[in-house]
Order: structure tokens, then C-alpha cells, then sequence
């Protein structure tokens, strides 16, 4: 400071609200002059009225900090939460390079726990979790990431430092961690877990695709009947071959149905073989403009397009009811 010309010097110390005189201070205000003088007593009521008013800024960031890691921290757990999860994840992932990033995003769902939570009640699945949170940490190494997504469902972020057989290791880490008895006094649970990864660079470079095919992967692994893990592959994602006589045809069916009525020819039907009531449930459609018309077709009668149609085009036929 001399060096800068400065020959005086006043300060007063930072306190935050509640924090006694006697106590050290939380910080030091200083104002450093050019000219050696004393302040006035209007200068040192000034320079304590800006020391409070920092007290008071220091106290505000405080809660701030706070409120934002309460925001941030399962309750439960005391794991991250999704919100910071996601944020975390996504920091990663513009930060990674593809060249030379290698992690495996980890989803982990507890299976059955719904039925224990409801047999043994909400307590008890409290401390299911909590401890199964515990493990999580001691499973982790330093840099490794572990949260908690939502009510049984856990998300990792696992660096890989070598191949990618250290997901699978730890995979498989992870399930024998699990299958180790819940002890709560004298109550013994013993759970497993269903395992999803995907894999930095190779499933995907953005945050949403990584979640999106471990979500894929677990669900294949809960669909095998859980207590295992499963690698995300493209095959996962594709459509399922709609099976013959399906949900899938029946709505093709219907869509050729509804084109042919569009067209204004009536598809062929096929009536079912009973005494011809005064009037039959079919209907005839007419071209009238831009609108269809819709007639009933009185017993005895049939379509003047029907039979032509049935001898061209015998691909649908309705059932009347």
C-alpha cells in the first residue's frame, strides 16, 4: 500500500447478524487514503454502517449456499438429487471430449420395493434406502458420482480409466453389494437390484441419450426378471416385429377399412347367418359433394358395390353386430 502512495489506512471488522463484538470478525472492511488523517466521527459511523452492510451481504450468500444444497440433497439419502444430477451430468458431458472421456452412466432399480415398502411399512423402507445409499458410497471411488433419481431408482457416473470391462466389474460389484442382508435389528430384508448402463462416448454424446439408453438397458434387465445387469445395444431400440393377427395388423386393417370408405366404396361384409331383421345393421355410403351420405340397407338387400368389391379386393371383411 505505501508503495501505492497510500499513507493511512481505516478499517472495521465484518460481522453477520447475531455475532457478538467480543468475537473474532468475519472479515475486514478497509478504506486506504493518500493523506495521513484521522476519520471523523461521521466517517467512522459511515465506514461501520458499510461493514454491517457487508455483514448483512455475507449472511445473505450463507443462505443462499444452504438453500441451494437443500434444494440439491435428497432428505433421505443425503445423495444428490435429480435436479443436480441432471445438471452434474450435463457439466460432464460438454466438458468431456470424446477422444480421450471414457465414464458409464449407471441406472440401478431396487426390485420389489414397493411390496416390502407396503409390507414392512415407510420406515422401514427409509432405512432400506438410506443404508443401500451407504453402500453406494463405499462402492464408489473418488471422482465417482452417485445419486438419487427417484423413490427406489439410483443413477452412477462411473469414470473408466482402462477398458470397458471396469463397467461390467463394477456392475457386478454393485449386485453382490445389494445381495447382502438388510439388517434393521431384528428384521432381516434381503434385496435385489436390476442394472442399466450405457457408455461415454459409444451410446451416446449428450446427456439425453445416455439416459435415455440406460433407461432402455434396465428395463430389458427388469424385464428378464431382475437381480442382473444389461449393456445398452441398438437392438434395444429397435421397433418389436408386430406378431401375426396383433395389436399392429387389427390397426392396419382398420386404416385400409376407413381409406376405402374414403373412397366411397363400402368394404365387403360378412353377415352373420340369422333370421334378416326388418333392418340389417350395415350401412351404404353415397358420395353426396364433399360429404358421405349414410343410408341403412334393409333385409334382402345388398350393396350395389359390395359384390365387386368382394370379387376384386377380398383383403377386409367387417362383422356386423
Amino acid at each position: 500500500a505505501r508503495d501505492s502512495g497510500c499513507e493511512a489506512a481505516w478499517s472495521a471488522g465484518i460481522r453477520t447478524p447475531g455475532r457478538r463484538r467480543e468475537e473474532p470478525a468475519e472479515g475486514l472492511l478497509l478504506f486506504l487514503l493518500t493523506g495521513e488523517r484521522r476519520p471523523s466521527p461521521r466517517g467512522l459511523r459511515v465506514l461501520e454502517m458499510l461493514a454491517r452492510l457487508a455483514g448483512l451481504a455475507l449472511e445473505r450468500e450463507r443462505l443462499t449456499r444452504e438453500r441451494d444444497r437443500e434444494t440439491s440433497i435428497d432428505p433421505a439419502t443425503r445423495l444428490p438429487n435429480r435436479q443436480l444430477f441432471d445438471r452434474l451430468l450435463g457439466d460432464l458431458v460438454d466438458l468431456a471430449s470424446p477422444d480421450h472421456t471414457r465414464f458409464a452412466l449407471v441406472l440401478a432399480d431396487l426390485d420389489r420395493f414397493a411390496e416390502l415398502n407396503r409390507g414392512l411399512g415407510a420406515a422401514t423402507g427409509d432405512l432400506l434406502l438410506r443404508s443401500f445409499a451407504r453402500r453406494l458410497r463405499h462402492a464408489l471411488r473418488e471422482g465417482d458420482l452417485a445419486a438419487r433419481l427417484e423413490s427406489d431408482r439410483f443413477a452412477l457416473l462411473v469414470r473408466l480409466e482402462g477398458s470397458t470391462g471396469e463397467a461390467q466389474g463394477f456392475a457386478d460389484r454393485l449386485l453382490a453389494t445389494v445381495r447382502k442382508p438388510f439388517e434393521f435389528g431384528a428384521e432381516t430384508v434381503r434385496m435385489t437390484a436390476s442394472v442399466g448402463v450405457a457408455l461415454y462416448p459409444w451410446d451416446g454424446l449428450d446427456a439425453g441419450s445416455l439416459l435415455a439408453h440406460a433407461e432402455l438397458a434396465l428395463r430389458g434387465t427388469q424385464a428378464r426378471g431382475g437381480d442382473r445387469g444389461s449393456f445398452y445395444s441398438p437392438a434395444l431400440a429397435a421397433p418389436p416385429r408386430p406378431e401375426a393377427g396383433g395389436p399392429l395388423l387389427e390397426v392396419q386393417r382398420k386404416a385400409e377399412c376407413l381409406r376405402r370408405i374414403g373412397e366411397g366404396r363400402q368394404p365387403p361384409l360378412k353377415h352373420q347367418r340369422k333370421e334378416a331383421p326388418e333392418e340389417h345393421a350395415a350401412t351404404r355410403f353415397r358420395p353426396a359433394g364433399d360429404r358421405l351420405q349414410r343410408q341403412p340397407v334393409r333385409g334382402g338387400e345388398s350393396h350395389p358395390q359390395q359384390q365387386e368389391s368382394e370379387r376384386r379386393i377380398p383383403l377386409l371383411r367387417l362383422q356386423a353386430q
